[in-house]
């Protein structure tokens, strides 16, 4: 399999304003799916570590237990950025009984990061 594509060539160490079109070809003879599958999710990987920056470290430690989903299709597009929604909509779906879980589990965490917080503020 191959796939091309047209890329602008320009900057670095090249004339300023310096800039060529060149069409590269990317040949996968010889790749397994699992290679391709590896580089496909390093470039979704940072994606998604650009996205998760945005929130707090409250967020991140719940994400931390629960983790992240991020679709492949959405990514560039607005509805990938916004992982609020995304909790929010994990969330909604949630029975009754997993709900209040949740909150239960999140207020707990919230109870040992402040208990743990005095413990080095007493030390």
């Amino acid at each position: 399999m191959k796939t091309s594509k047209m890329c602008k060539v320009s900057g670095g160490g090249l004339p300023t304003g310096f800039e060529a079109k060149i069409d590269v070809t990317i040949d996968y003879e010889g790749v397994s799916e699992d290679q391709i599958a590896a580089w496909a999710t390093s470039h979704l990987i940072i994606n998604a570590q650009r996205l998760l920056r945005s929130k707090t470290t409250a967020e991140l430690n719940e994400l931390a237990k629960t983790g992240f989903e991020l679709n492949a299709a959405l990514v560039g597009t607005r509805k990938a950025v916004d992982v609020n929604k995304a909790y929010k909509s994990s969330f909604a779906g949630m029975t009754r009984e997993e709900q209040l879980a949740q909150i239960a589990e999140l207020e707990a965490d919230l109870k040992n990061e402040n208990d743990d917080s005095t413990e080095v503020e007493n030390e």
